[in-house]
């Protein structure tokens, strides 16, 4: 395995996944809430606590509303950017070894 070549795709995929919320901060304050990143938040968020990462964080900690997860903590913040962390380095993995495999540079 190639470290260059996987912290490189792993970097990518891993700003790619957690985009919502890097995105959510630049539109916000400037007025701009469109649909698709109203549902891009809720998916961001929702699919890990529905995948496990919701039975490891108290109630408390996280405040529901109409689409997703309002308001939390630093914590649960963090647990579900190492989530995607994670799911990030299992593609480039993935992906690495799909291209070694079949030698596709």
């Amino acid at each position: 395995m190639t470290y260059p070549l996987f912290f490189k795709r792993l970097l990518i995929l891993a700003l790619l996944l957690n985009s919502p919320p890097i995105i959510a901060h630049i539109l916000i304050p400037i007025g701009l809430e469109p649909a698709l990143l109203i549902m891009s938040l809720a998916f961001w968020t929702n699919i890990p606590l529905q995948l496990g990462l919701g039975h490891l964080i108290v109630e408390p900690d996280i405040v529901y509303g109409e689409f997703s997860v309002m308001d939390t903590s630093f914590a649960v913040i963090m647990a579900t950017v190492l989530f995607w962390v994670i799911c990030a380095a299992i593609l480039s993995l993935f992906s690495l070894y799909i291209s070694n495999k079949y030698q596709l540079k």
